[in-house]
């Protein structure tokens, strides 16, 4: 390393004044240590992304261990645990194998009364099946479609979570709250109906894939259980497709579902179960569980 009279980093143009030691190269050619650390970051972003795209059929468990960890992790949330496994499976299988990927069924449907449940199995799901995971809510939704905004929006949340990876991010899973709402169901379908998004990254804008993703969608539908009574039917039963157009759910919502799945509250004993069980510390931090 050396600090040649006058001499700037010949990638960020900044001088050795600013950032320290320059490395030459032939041809009075030098760099700084600032972005000797961005090469070696982006090298082994690469790295992580060719290994998972050379593992993503591979490595995916099949829907019967799929189901063994996810009981592991969350048997207390969910009753119905081969319905979310299948659907699961099923939407990265599809993703794997080039004639089915962008299948229009990518959407998750959690019901019940607890959103820490639901976000709770959401993370569970993306920790067991290895893939990046950010949440969102009705108004994300209302607001992505302004690029201005999408300097805060949930996909770039997600390349967060992926190290930028932007390959891991496509393949990974978006919690949507308050999916209850008719407004948030259709700006929804109406955002996977143009297959891709906005996403700011200063100073430059980007497009990502969204159509490869899983959407795990959640709301209250507070109806449902009365509807369900009404139909002679007992509230632990398979929620169907029907029920929900009944209540007012948006068909085009309904048509993208994979499952259906009622998760359970989070109740003292079940969450010392899931905080015992779970490996916890492989997951990235969120206070707001």
């Amino acid at each position: 390393m050396k600090k040649p009279h006058k001499a700037h980093c010949s990638f960020c143009r900044k001088s050795y004044r600013v950032v320290g030691p320059l490395v030459e190269g032939p041809g009075n050619v030098y760099i700084c240590t600032e972005c000797i650390e961005l090469c070696q970051s982006i090298i082994v972003q690469e790295k992580r992304r060719r290994q998972r795209l050379a593992g993503t059929s591979a490595s995916f468990p099949a829907p019967e261990l799929l189901r063994e960890r996810l009981h592991q992790v969350v048997g207390a949330l969910v009753l119905d645990m081969k319905s979310l496994a299948d659907a699961v499976s099923s939407h990265y299988a599809n993703q794997a194998n080039s004639q089915q990927r962008g299948n229009e069924k990518n959407l998750l449907l959690l019901i019940g009364p607890s959103r820490s449940a639901a976000i709770f199995l959401a993370r569970a799901i993306a920790h067991v099946v290895d893939v990046p995971f950010a949440r969102g809510d009705a108004e994300d939704l209302c607001r992505i479609r302004d690029v201005a905004d999408s300097e805060d929006s949930m996909f770039l949340r997600l390349l967060e979570a992926a190290d930028f990876d932007i390959d891991a991010a496509q393949r990974g899973i978006v919690f949507l709250d308050g999916m209850d709402r008719r407004d948030a169901q259709e700006e929804l379908v109406d955002l996977l109906e143009g297959g891709s998004s906005r996403v700011k990254l200063f100073p430059q804008e980007l497009r990502i894939d969204i159509v490869s993703m899983l959407f795990v969608c959640f709301g209250a539908f507070l109806e449902l259980d009365e509807l369900i009574a009404r139909r002679g039917r007992h509230p632990e039963q398979p929620i169907l497709d029907d029920d929900l157009l009944t209540l007012g759910v948006l068909p085009s919502f309904v048509r993208r579902l994979r499952a259906i799945v009622r998760v359970s509250p989070l109740e003292e004993h079940a969450m010392t179960h899931l905080v015992v069980s779970a490996d916890l510390k492989r997951w990235p931090n969120d206070s707001n569980i």
